[in-house]
This record gives C-alpha cells, sequence and structure tokens, in this order.
C-alpha cells in the first residue's frame, strides 16, 4: 500500500462513519491457532465463507470471547474458524486473547500514533 497508512485508515473511517447502512466484515485469510493448533484457512472455505455472506446464508451472529461478533456457523465450514476459543482451555485462551489485544493496541499506536488522537 502506497501512502501514509494511518492517513489511509483514517480516510476509510470517516468513509464508513458517512455510510450507516453500509455493511463491513472483518476477515482473517491466513490462519487460526498457533504451533500445533494452526490450522491454514483454506482458500475454498473463504469462498464458501463470502457466498453465505453474498447470498444472506449468515443471518444469525453471536457474540465471540475473541471481542467480534461471529457468524454462528456456515455451511461446509468448521466452526473452529469462527470460535477459535474452542482451540483453547479457557485460561490459555484468555491469556492469549490478552496478549493479543494488546499488540493490537502497540501496533495500531505504533502505525497510527497522533493520528488516533485528534
Amino acid at each position: 500500500m502506497a501512502g501514509d497508512k494511518a492517513e489511509h485508515a483514517n480516510l476509510f473511517y470517516e468513509i464508513l462513519k458517512g455510510q450507516p447502512q453500509m455493511q463491513y466484515y472483518l476477515m482473517n485469510t491466513g490462519g487460526i491457532g498457533g504451533g500445533q493448533r494452526y490450522t491454514k484457512i483454506q482458500l475454498e472455505h473463504t469462498l464458501m465463507i463470502l457466498d453465505s455472506l453474498i447470498r444472506g446464508g449468515m443471518e444469525e451472529w453471536i457474540d465471540s470471547p475473541s471481542g467480534f461478533r461471529v457468524p454462528a456457523s456456515v455451511t461446509s465450514v468448521d466452526d473452529s474458524y469462527f470460535h477459535p476459543e474452542r482451540l483453547y482451555s479457557t485460561d490459555e485462551f484468555e491469556a492469549k486473547q490478552k496478549d493479543l489485544n494488546k499488540l493490537r493496541h502497540e501496533t495500531v499506536e505504533k502505525v497510527a500514533g497522533p493520528c488516533l488522537r485528534r
């Protein structure tokens, strides 16, 4: 991506704010879990998820311990794609989520810095 990442992020945020009727989704296209529990997200599953989104097949959304709302299920896609907390004990998942949230916060601060403090 060319240009200032923080400027791009803020521009995208302004576009979304101005379109309250717009629906948007965050997708991970890499993998889920880590170490021996790592599962690569397969292209066919990404396509099934997109197909369900486009055709209205994801009508039931639930809160996830990850802090996101996730589909209750998607036909032919393993539930662990939407519920990585099921790969770990409660304590393990909470520790991993805490570390991930800290990393996300630090990364946003590093990339966006003063732009977020407007």
